[in-house]
């Protein structure tokens, strides 16, 4: 039989699901901020996967998902347990932002955290101990891109053949077009020297992790008829499958583009000029270098700069605009990322 699972001051033992607060900091004015968690706990052995969403929190899609799953897995059906942080930065969602604007803080490049840090810190350093201290045997981060993008998930590579494998092979049955990510630093804002993800962290430390991004949040409802939340949903069932903590065979996404083959990710495109983004080539469409993917305008209509593909490769999606991949605004200014390209091995 499983043990008893503790987040926090979350507690669930075998057969159960709870939901609570993990963690809480302290704000200025001494009001407290909370993260939550979901903690389902089956009867029986099995693995322990953890799920990360809403770590943006302008990127909704996989907190819907997650919320659908944590409704539709009976519990008596699960093999293993499953613990899912909702939403792991509530302080950036106090204000709908990208990065956390107390300490302006990607959480997303956080980790391992400090248990003594700053307010990210801290809540990065739990979700961190919470993978480490319950030998988590799989990790999804949930992220997402404005439309259009390709639908993927980011794998990353380590010295562990077996790692490696088991990631590759669970992002693979998730049901997504799959990127390894290699050694590229993407320069994410609210990032610095040294930062790095939870599952790169993770791959380190021998955990197979993986990072899927979907189609934007501000493009759908929410719902799980949506096409996003559905294959989210669909991904994570899929998943579950495959680490055999739930029966069932892993479904394919219906109509939905999932490129195979070797891909390596690149890293972003880059405006020098600052104006207004006009998008001229298709996403996941095979591009030859020196291929031009996008045009700068300025205030005035004068076109200022031509961006260009930088090698032979693909785009997987578009990043301009403040907060990033804020789908509602289409601009830059010198040094701001456009677009992220992809490549063959």
């Amino acid at each position: 039989m499983n043990q008893t699972i503790t987040v926090g001051d979350v507690s669930a033992n075998p057969g159960e699901i709870k939901k609570g607060y993990g963690l809480s900091v302290e704000l200025r004015d001494g009001s407290p901020i909370r993260v939550p968690v979901i903690i389902m706990n089956g009867k029986e052995d099995g693995p322990h996967v953890v799920i990360i969403a809403g770590t943006h929190p302008t990127e909704l899609v996989g907190v819907a998902a997650v919320h659908i799953i944590a409704k539709k897995i009976n519990i008596n059906d699960l093999k293993g347990s499953v613990t899912i942080f909702p939403l792991a930065n509530p302080l950036a969602m106090q204000f709908g932002s990208y990065v956390t604007p107390h300490d302006g803080v990607n959480l997303s490049t956080a980790y391992p955290g400090s248990s003594d840090g700053g307010v990210t810190s801290r809540f990065a350093n739990l979700i961190w101990e919470t993978t480490i201290n319950s030998k988590a045997d799989l990790l999804m981060d949930f992220h997402e891109n404005v439309v259009p993008c390709l639908s993927f998930s980011i794998v990353g590579t380590t010295d562990k053949p077996e790692t490696d494998r088991i990631a590759v092979e669970a992002a693979e049955a998730f049901g997504i077009t799959v990127i390894r990510s290699g050694a590229v630093n993407f320069g994410l804002p609210g990032t610095k020297p040294g930062d790095m993800s939870i599952t790169k962290q993770a791959m380190r430390e021998g955990i197979p992790a993986f990072t899927p991004e979907f189609e934007g949040t501000t493009q759908n409802s929410l719902e799980e008829s949506e096409s996003s939340v559905s294959i989210c949903v669909n991904g994570i069932l899929n998943t579950l499958r495959y680490m055999k903590m739930l029966d069932g065979t892993i479904s394919p996404h219906p109509d939905l583009l999932v490129m195979k083959g070797d891909y390596m990710a690149h890293g972003t495109v880059r405006a020098n000029k600052g104006g207004i983004i006009h998008r001229t080539a298709p996403i996941a469409t095979k591009l030859q270098a020196g291929t031009k993917i996008a045009t700068v305008y300025n205030v005035f209509g004068k076109e200022v700069e031509t961006i260009e593909m930088p090698i032979d490769g693909y785009l997987w999606g578009w990043i301009p605009g403040n907060p990033a991949g804020d789908s509602r605004n289409w601009t830059v200014q010198s040094g701001s990322p456009v677009g992220f390209i992809f490549k063959d091995k």
